[in-house]
């Protein structure tokens, strides 16, 4: 889209003056007006088009960079706010596909993240799943004694007071019994979830 320069603010003589001194001399003094009198018709032209808003500030710094790098064009065309909006769609068009390529990007990067994800859910959901089978087939070998007492503990959630009153058993009794359990069980699990790697 060509933009009609009396349709944006900053296209005054005074943007002319300022580039025809900057070609002239080149001071920093001349191109500080450039950047000045082009500020206005920059940040109009290029907030609504950058990917970003906040990328407004650093297009506008990156189109006056090139902009007074090549005064030599602008003296050709003799049309200084189509000039400077030539490079700044350039500017656009090159901001645009730098997004386009970061947002590529990161897409990649969240799929692989999110496939990375689900396998490690699957390896801990399978893993989970061997060590209840494996707990399973460990806790037919307790004795009967030990296994009521896994039961009430761990899976029916009976504190040890009242375990041992409903068994007519020591306290004590019952926590050593539950500890000789779990170390048991500890064993024979990873003795099946070795033998099952095997």
């Amino acid at each position: 889209m060509t933009e009609s320069p009396s349709a944006l603010p900053g296209h005054s003589s005074e943007l002319e003056a300022a580039l025809r001194d900057a070609a002239r001399d080149g001071s920093p003094a001349a191109q500080a007006r450039v950047v000045r009198a082009a500020h206005g018709l920059l940040a109009l032209y290029l907030a609504p088009r950058a990917p970003a808003p906040t990328d407004t500030d650093d297009l506008s710094q990156q189109v006056l960079i090139e902009a007074l790098g090549s005064l030599s064009r602008w003296r050709r065309t003799g049309d200084p706010v189509g000039w400077l909006l030539g490079i700044a769609r350039n500017v656009l068009r090159r901001a645009w596909r730098a997004h386009a390529r970061e947002a590529a990007r990161r897409s990649r990067l969240a799929a692989e993240m999110s496939a990375r994800l689900a396998e490690r859910l699957d390896d801990a959901a399978d893993r989970a799943a061997e060590r209840l089978a494996a707990l399973a087939a460990c806790e037919g070998n307790l004795p009967d004694g030990w296994r009521d007492l896994v039961d009430l503990h761990y899976r029916q959630h009976h504190s040890l007071d009242a375990i041992a009153h409903s068994r007519a058993i020591a306290k004590g009794t019952v926590g050593a019994t539950l500890f000789r359990a779990r170390a048991r069980l500890r064993a024979c699990i990873e003795a099946h979830l070795a033998e099952a790697s095997r």
